[in-house]
């Protein structure tokens, strides 16, 4: 039988999700899992359409220095329960603001990282 992930990368990703706080929201008949990192200023890291919150896993730590580092799976993503029928932007949207107003209760701004940040300003960028 083939190994497809070393021990080393097994052990870096657990060593980096034990120092993390799990937090669970409401999603479809389970939870949207959180993973929360640091104090400071809330971040919040959304991953791409497939995966999990580990494609940050080598930015949360770094940035849990100067943020409150959140970085949820999406919605029947990772460890994260599959959200009611039907899916819709608007349903899954619902899903992760609710779970916002959990894990940064009270706050009034934060800042999220996602790839659709880093293409808007490619295109900001290719219209001035």
């Amino acid at each position: 039988m083939t190994v497809l992930i070393s021990e080393n990368t097994v052990a870096f990703v657990e060593g980096v999700a034990a120092e993390a706080q799990r937090l669970g929201t409401p999603c479809g008949n389970g939870q949207m899992v959180w993973h929360v990192w640091g104090s400071g200023p809330p971040l919040v890291l959304l991953h791409g359409g497939y995966g999990s919150w580990t494609h940050w896993i080598r930015n949360v730590l770094p940035l849990s220095r100067m943020f409150t580092v959140a970085a949820p799976d999406l919605p029947g993503l990772g460890e994260s329960a599959t959200p009611p029928e039907p899916h819709t932007a608007e349903g899954l949207a619902h899903i992760i603001v609710t779970g916002l107003d959990t894990v940064f209760p009270k706050q009034p701004a934060f800042h999220i990282a996602a790839e659709c940040s880093v293409l808007m300003s490619r295109r900001s960028s290719a219209i001035e």
